[in-house]
């Protein structure tokens, strides 16, 4: 597994990768560290993805790996209870205007009248 992690790390930092591959790599390098029991690691990288939706010189956002992400980031998050949080990457999802916005805001309502959660 750790040559499998070398591997998309070596990959996702190549000058030249396009954002698909680059969010590609760290997505499947975020579900080695699952794997491997470090959520908190594997969190760190899905946040990758997250603050980099596209690569200067791209064509614009990777929705699909980006989505991935961002859905599997919220759902570790909610797994730990931590809901605020897990409504921040969802608002972050349903901001880009992609076509995962709209599960993205159907989540943050639903965790927001499960859980009392009302904007501040």
């Amino acid at each position: 597994m750790a040559q499998a992690i070398a591997v998309f790390d070596q990959l996702a930092t190549q000058p030249d990768v396009t954002a698909s591959w680059r969010n590609q790599a760290l997505y499947k390098k975020a579900k080695c560290l699952e794997s491997l029991s470090r959520p908190a690691d594997a969190l760190a990288v899905y946040y990758d993805i997250l603050q980099a939706p596209s690569v200067p010189g791209s064509e614009g956002p990777d929705y699909t790996w980006y989505y991935k992400a961002g859905f599997d980031a919220a759902g570790a998050l909610e797994a730990q209870e931590q809901w605020k949080a897990a409504i921040s990457v969802y608002e972050k999802l349903a901001n880009l205007l992609g076509p995962g916005s709209d599960e993205a805001k159907k989540r943050i309502d639903q965790l927001r009248l499960e859980h009392f959660i009302w904007e501040e």
